[in-house]
């Protein structure tokens, strides 16, 4: 892991969390997720955030997705400098993702229409 992904900014006390786990123990392994999105009643999509020159899956989020999507849950990839021009992606498997991706608003919104409550 490179010093930039372990010095991440964001809320202080996750990354201090964070730090910390990572001092535990040498083979103790995690990986946070950036994003859920639900309904009232059930997790719609699992979604983690990258930037455009980072998009490669490692080997740690390919064993969480892999898990999540044998447990019936969709993992989606969104990539994108700026959350107004987010672009997603779905992630097939195996490390790898969708080559089409659809802007985030379009895609939230398509994802909650499918899956509205009745």
């Amino acid at each position: 892991m490179d010093e930039d992904k372990k010095n991440l900014c964001g809320s202080k006390s996750r990354d201090n969390f964070k730090r910390w786990h990572k001092t535990l123990h040498r083979s103790w392994y995690g990986l946070d997720v950036d994003f859920i999105i639900i309904n009232k009643i059930k997790i719609l999509a699992m979604i983690d955030y990258k930037k455009p020159n980072s998009t490669t899956i490692t080997w740690a989020e390919q064993i969480a997705y892999d898990d999540l999507m044998l447990h019936g849950y969709e993992v989606f990839i969104a990539i994108g400098k700026n959350p107004k021009t987010l672009m997603v992606y779905k992630y097939l498997g195996e490390g790898k993702v969708g080559d089409t991706g659809m802007p985030f608003i379009e895609w939230e919104s398509k994802l909650r229409e499918d899956n509205k409550l009745v």
